[in-house]
């Protein structure tokens, strides 16, 4: 393995999709203004589906092992459309508080935070514990010592270059449509939201009253 060349491309792949998501969080809130915060999440996890299906598709056909600069690309266009879900999902976890406090008639906002931690973190564990068992599947393994692929991976490299390949893309497509397909359901939209918050301005001002 090129050290130097193994380097350049870890540096230029950061970059890129760092500069894209710093793009896309910057545009977010004329994009909300434009399409809402739950429309914009489903439109952009599509996009990021489509992109990641593409990378599936280019690779398998032989087409992105020829050009290093069309995976950075399409890859990082992925996290564009994925830097777009930032503020949304701040937007959510809040609208979820007031949901539970309109529905409920209590204050559990401490309780919904502590929850989405929860989740947050089980989530974490869970990917990394799924994508370390896919790596090792794939035949992925590094010599701690050389940095180099090590023997095993070496000898298993098309299998190893598939795996990367639905890690890096495939499954992030396939997240992003369930992604989309649950937030169809979201059930804090239109009427329901303006009611919501029409009920609880005034509870909150009779409470300030009383």
């Amino acid at each position: 393995m090129d050290d130097a060349a193994f380097g350049g491309f870890n540096i230029i792949m950061t970059m890129a999709v760092m500069g894209a998501m710093f793009i896309s969080i910057f545009l977010t809130r004329p994009a909300i203004k434009w399409l809402g915060s739950v429309k914009l999440m489903i439109v952009t996890s599509y996009l990021k589906a489509v992109l990641g299906i593409l990378l599936v598709v280019l690779h398998f056909a032989g087409i992105l092992q020829k050009s290093v600069y069309l995976f950075v690309g399409i890859f990082a266009l992925m996290y564009f459309f994925q830097g777009f879900s930032t503020i949304p999902m701040g937007v959510v976890k809040t609208e979820s508080i007031d949901y539970n406090e309109w529905t409920t008639g209590k204050k559990n906002g401490a309780l919904v935070t502590a929850g989405y931690k929860f989740l947050e973190k089980a989530q974490a564990a869970i990917t990394s514990t799924a994508t370390l068992g896919m790596l090792t599947a794939f035949h992925y393994g590094v010599d701690a010592t050389t940095g180099n692929l090590t023997e095993d991976a070496l000898a298993n490299f098309s299998t190893m270059s598939n795996g990367l390949i639905i890690i890096l893309a495939l499954v992030p497509a396939v997240m992003s449509v369930l992604t989309a397909l649950i937030m169809r359901h979201y059930p804090i939209q239109g009427e329901v939201r303006e009611k919501m918050y029409a009920e609880l301005t005034e509870k909150r001002k009779t409470e300030e009253l009383s």
